[in-house]
């Protein structure tokens, strides 16, 4: 049998440690109040569900007791990185931040920096797809052949897994234009997050993937379904992770264009069952390799003009309908306003005047139509494309380098409450104060 009291002693002990520290920030920090009952709740009873699990000792009970302290400790991990807090939108319908990249909060307390997280994240994916061809060379040195299959192997897998990075690259972003860490809205933050985690393991599954296949080339003449069936599927869950990150951050939208990924997908994980017609395991892992490589020219083609949000990239008149119906709705406008302006891409909306305004909503809404002209005027001169910086209340962009057309000297404030100059300038506006930003959590 498997002593299971040392693995449940140990992971007890890590639960204690956990407690004593959020006992500590519920002690001295006021505003963790709730978040550290929170846990301190749970890590309590975790620790007694493991006691209880020593007690009984027996293997069942304790893998289903592991899994579902595993499971709630995960839960409430992932569910802090939602966004607490009402931050306060610019012009364009971003979220603004000053110059260090804290999100300005209308409502609540915005946390003071998320890169970190956006850093470690990162990390692991490109740890894990290094460690696929480690694994593949380390591990498979033992069974490798002077022949050309066997390096034919190693060099396609290396090329698979570099798209691959190419792909996840693809769908990264700054804290500044709208990434899921300071996205408000759904999917957002508790979807990068997960997603992030599915991916790691299954990039090492691909490492699994190839190595298996490595090691059944002198046994076998086609590699057994099941190798062969690890490589693809872990491949294409790989794949839609990376595609759900994508989507997770505000700046990237829905299109129908996305939908062109689903062939290559599938044909990845047909690959598996091809077992006639790709009978080596280097032509599984070329055509493989293909069908990544045409996922990247299909993102080289149509990412940037059709599933980028473009209040991050061009003015008003180079809105689609769908990006006027995300400002509206961003602005909270009441959702009769919305399905009254819903049909209008951003050429319409800058065409309008305010009797076209007032004459497009009931006149119950005079209120609203007022509101919603001002807004417009405003978002009539909101460019996002100028500048480096923000000035403090007339901003008319985003993020460093997107900043800061019309702002003349206005002043923001840093998180510390410290006054920072915005010396913004009409044409280009290399400013140093407030800029643009979508909301972030406040994360353990």
């Amino acid at each position: 049998p498997i002593p299971c009291v040392p693995w449940q002693s140990q992971t007890s002990g890590q639960y204690q440690r956990r407690v004593h520290g959020h006992i500590i920030y519920y002690a001295r920090l006021s505003r963790s109040k709730r978040y550290s009952m929170w846990r301190i709740r749970l890590y309590v009873a975790s620790i007694v569900l493991l006691l209880i699990t020593m007690l009984i000792d027996d293997e069942i009970t304790f893998v289903v007791m592991m899994i579902i302290v595993c499971t709630s400790i995960i839960f409430v991990s992932v569910n802090s990185f939602r966004v607490a807090f009402k931050p306060e939108v610019t012009d364009g319908g971003t979220f603004k931040a000053n110059h260090k990249g804290v999100v300005k909060a209308e409502i609540g307390r915005s946390p003071q920096d998320d890169e970190p997280f956006v850093e470690r994240f990162g990390l692991i994916v490109m740890i894990t797809t290094g460690e696929s061809i480690l694994a593949l060379i380390v591990g498979g040195s033992g069974v490798f052949q002077q022949q050309y299959d066997y390096y034919l192997l190693v060099q396609l897998a290396f090329v698979t897994m570099f798209y691959m990075a190419k792909l996840y690259f693809a769908s990264n972003t700054e804290l500044h234009e709208g990434h899921a860490l300071v996205e408000d809205g759904v999917p957002g933050g508790v979807t990068w997050v997960i997603c992030h985690g599915v991916l790691a393991y299954a990039l090492l599954f691909c490492g699994v993937g190839f190595k298996l296949l490595f090691a059944s080339m002198p046994d076998y003449d086609v590699a057994p379904k099941y190798y062969r069936g690890i490589l693809c599927f872990s491949l294409a869950i790989a794949i839609c992770c990376i595609i759900m990150i994508r989507v997770a951050h505000d700046k990237f939208i829905y299109h129908h264009v996305m939908l062109l990924r689903l062939p290559s997908i599938a044909l990845i994980i047909a690959g598996a069952f091809m077992t006639d017609a790709l009978k080596a395991s280097w032509e599984l892992v070329l055509w493989c390799m293909c069908w990544v490589i045409v996922l990247y020219v299909v993102d080289e083609l149509c990412l940037e003009q059709y599933e980028v949000a473009r209040k991050y990239t061009e003015t008003l008149k180079g809105w689609r309908a769908r990006e006027v119906v995300d400002w509206l709705c961003t602005m909270r406008f009441d959702p009769d306003v919305v399905r009254a302006f819903s049909d209008k891409d951003g050429p319409a909306m800058d065409a309008m005047t305010e009797s076209d305004v007032q004459s497009a909503l009931p006149k119950d809404k005079k209120t609203e139509a007022k509101d919603l002209w001002r807004k417009l005027q405003r978002l009539k001169k909101y460019n996002p494309h100028h500048g480096h910086g923000h000035g403090g209340h007339d901003d008319h962009g985003h993020g460093h380098g997107h900043g800061g057309h019309g702002d003349h000297g206005d002043h923001g404030h840093d998180a510390g409450g410290h006054e920072s100059a915005a010396h913004g300038h009409e044409a280009h506006g290399h400013g140093h104060g407030d800029v643009e930003m979508h909301a972030a959590p406040q994360s353990e």
